[in-house]
């Protein structure tokens, strides 16, 4: 919202807010315009509210727009003069500029705080609209590519699956395991496992044995 906008809003509310208060005081009290018996007047609700919504020149504005009112309300029953009027409740018309110059003083920075704060919710709406779109294209690609492994029969594509349920057999089964994994991955056919035992080899695991691959090879004929 424009600056001009802003300023014929605050007149606005600011009229209207003047004028149901004078209404009020009118009808309670006509004797007492600005209700200056009471304390607080509820005539610095006005100066209060405008500087509080439309910020610091508002506020000031109006704390000084509101005293205006009441000191010519005043001239008009009592046939005072302005100096008078005045002079007779300075602390009173006092308080009207201070309160609608700390409210406008707050309400600014508080449009100040909301504005960066919307700021940087539309950066982080943003950040998280384009992750998200990067990570639909990187699981778009990743099943593309998984449909292309299995169209080209790969499967290699499960080597990291086949790897870390490996690691959770026992050091008995892992050698057994090991063979079936190659069989299943890479089409081994017959294979075994052997560790050196003095001037033989002995047999620790095997899949699909042959002839071959004989529980107990000896080094010299091997």
């Amino acid at each position: 919202m424009g600056k001009g906008t802003n300023f014929w809003n605050s007149v606005r509310d600011c009229f209207v807010l003047s004028l149901i208060l004078a209404g009020i005081n009118f009808l309670l009290d006509r004797s007492d315009p600005g209700w200056t018996n009471l304390n607080p007047t509820p005539w610095l609700l006005p100066a209060i509210l405008i500087g509080a919504r439309y910020g610091f020149t508002a506020g000031v504005i109006s704390g000084f727009l509101m005293p205006a009112l009441i000191v010519l309300a005043m001239t008009a029953i009592t046939h005072d003069s302005v100096n008078d009027a005045l002079h007779e409740h300075p602390y009173f018309f006092a308080s009207f500029v201070i309160a609608g110059t700390v409210a406008g003083e707050i309400g600014s920075l508080i449009r100040k705080r909301s504005a960066s704060i919307q700021r940087n919710n539309e950066k982080l709406t943003d950040e998280n609209t384009r992750l998200r779109g990067e990570l639909e294209l990187v699981l778009e690609t990743r099943l593309s590519l998984q449909r292309e492994l299995a169209t080209f029969n790969a499967p290699l594509c499960a080597l990291d699956d086949e790897l870390k349920m490996l690691f959770s057999y026992s050091q008995d089964e892992f050698a057994d395991q090991l063979l079936r994994a190659l069989h299943r991955l890479t089409g081994l056919t017959s294979a075994g496992i052997y560790v050196v035992e003095g001037d033989r080899l002995e047999r620790t695991a095997v899949v699909h044995p042959t002839p071959q691959l004989a529980q107990r090879l000896f080094l010299s004929e091997t």
